[in-house]
């Protein structure tokens, strides 16, 4: 695991790198998550396509992902607040 006071590039790149490992396609994200960098740019850092979603259904499934985030991180709080309690 990795800390950091802050968030830059290089770091969002090695987690979403990371999280994408053996996963096949497109990777698509917010622009605002990775600094609203040029496509290109990003294709670059990844190694691996890229873009920033366009249709309807790019944002629905990164609006998707962000509440699948969201429900594991509140899964995992849960968790360690009831072992917390035992």
């Amino acid at each position: 695991h990795r800390w950091a006071s802050s968030l830059d590039i290089n770091l969002i790149s090695d987690i979403i790198i990371e999280a994408c490992n053996g996963l096949p396609g497109t990777i698509i994200a917010e622009s605002g998550d990775l600094y609203n960098l040029e496509v290109w740019r990003v294709k670059s850092i990844l190694g691996r396509d890229f873009k920033y979603p366009q249709t309807i259904a790019e944002r629905t499934a990164v609006e998707l992902a962000h509440h699948i985030s969201l429900a594991g991180r509140r899964l995992i709080r849960e968790g360690r607040d009831m072992e917390e309690r035992e």
